[in-house]
């Protein structure tokens, strides 16, 4: 009875492990962090992928990002510079590689400040998946 409880949590925590690994690294975001302009993207140390940023001022403006190794380059016409994204109540980014893709807006869940993310999965020969998540802003 003893084994077969054990043996009954264990299987319990394999199948949720994965859950909850990608969760936490869901769109690429290790953690974000409260600034006095919103919430800035802190990114894990894997992938590449390309960040198209929508600001909401007033005239509104758009900005593109590479992220490689958890670095952010926001791509000039001279190239690309090294800089933080940090997002504003309205902006909007979309975060995409070759078969994911990632929406990412400043929110509040009760008395956290975050980022919303809804990351979408589509791999060849699979049914493409939709996975949401709430990163509460340190």
């Amino acid at each position: 009875m003893k084994r077969a409880a054990i043996l009954a949590f264990f299987a319990a925590t394999a199948v949720a492990a994965p859950t909850l690994v990608r969760a936490q690294n869901l769109c690429w975001i290790e953690h974000v962090v409260q600034t006095a302009d919103g919430v800035a993207l802190h990114f894990t140390q894997r992938g590449l992928f390309t960040i198209s940023v929508s600001r909401h001022g007033s005239p509104a403006k758009q900005e593109t990002f590479w992220v490689q190794n958890g670095v952010a380059l926001l791509l000039t016409p001279n190239g690309g510079k090294e800089a933080e994204i940090v997002l504003s109540t309205g902006d909007e980014a979309h975060a995409f590689e070759m078969h994911s893709s990632c929406v990412l807006r400043v929110d509040k869940q009760g008395d956290n400040v975050g980022v919303a993310a809804e990351a979408g999965i589509s791999m060849p020969g699979r049914t493409p998946s939709t996975q949401r998540h709430f990163f509460v802003a340190e």
